[in-house]
């Protein structure tokens, strides 16, 4: 970190090769929570153990924008929140496993955390907030959700979007969770609330209805990936870089 600082560059911590979940470890490039430069909720408040630490009750994965300039300042607001999150993807791609998937109920999405694993995905959200961002970030109009109207907000990089997509075919794999988004009858993902009996990968305003992240950028690469035939272990593994 401080070559880092004294060569102007940002400190990116090596990724390890494994998620970890219950000591299993799932093949994917991920700073966990006991590397150098890991970001760990352990030892602290804002979560707990689930009912069932095996994981087989989870069938959810959440999808969130955290507001924040990056993955480690979302990590210290949510301390101050007293809340916690499973995994935090960064701007430049790295992702952080800061809770065990299987045993850990992370404090991110309300009445669904018990089923639920929930990724922060770094995005200061609001137009002002790029000049804190390198490279900018795209500008996107766009519909509200739950009924409310357009409004300016910051995207995603290109990067992150596609990065989101490998975790989350790992995760559906590996816990079964179905390879759906919430859609209505025209096949385009909800902007409301999705019913409480949906299983498989949403955005947190699917399950709750004050929340408006992540936002609609996501949803055509996770649609595009979904249309395909799932990936075999040994692909999945060649798309996470392992």
């Amino acid at each position: 970190m401080t070559l880092a600082a004294l060569g102007g560059g940002a400190f990116t911590p090596p990724a390890g090769e494994f998620l970890i979940v219950r000591g299993e470890k799932l093949p994917f490039p991920v700073v966990t929570w006991d590397e150098p430069g890991g970001l760990s909720f352990y030892g602290r408040k804002g979560w707990t153990k689930r009912r069932d630490p095996s994981g087989k009750g989870v069938n959810l994965f959440v999808l969130h924008w955290e507001g924040c300039t990056s993955a480690s300042q979302c990590f210290h607001v949510l301390l101050e929140r007293g809340l916690s999150v499973h995994l935090m993807l960064d701007g430049d791609g790295t992702v952080y496993q800061a809770l065990d998937l299987a045993e850990a109920r992370g404090w991110h999405a309300g009445d669904v955390n018990e089923r639920s694993i929930g990724v922060e995905i770094q995005n200061p959200v609001r137009p002002h907030r790029n000049k804190w961002q390198s490279p900018p970030r795209d500008l996107v109009v766009g519909p509200g959700v739950h009924g409310g109207p357009s409004y300016e907000h910051l995207d995603f990089y290109d990067l992150q979007k596609r990065r989101v997509v490998e975790p989350t075919e790992v995760l559906c794999a590996r816990f079964g969770i179905p390879r759906e988004l919430p859609v209505g009858a025209g096949g385009d993902v909800l902007r409301t609330l999705a019913p409480s009996s949906f299983r498989g990968v949403c955005g947190h305003y699917h399950v709750s209805a004050s929340k408006p992240d992540p936002g609609l950028t996501l949803w055509p690469g996770l649609q595009a990936a979904f249309r395909e035939s799932p990936p075999t272990n040994e692909a999945s593994r060649r798309q996470a870089g392992a």
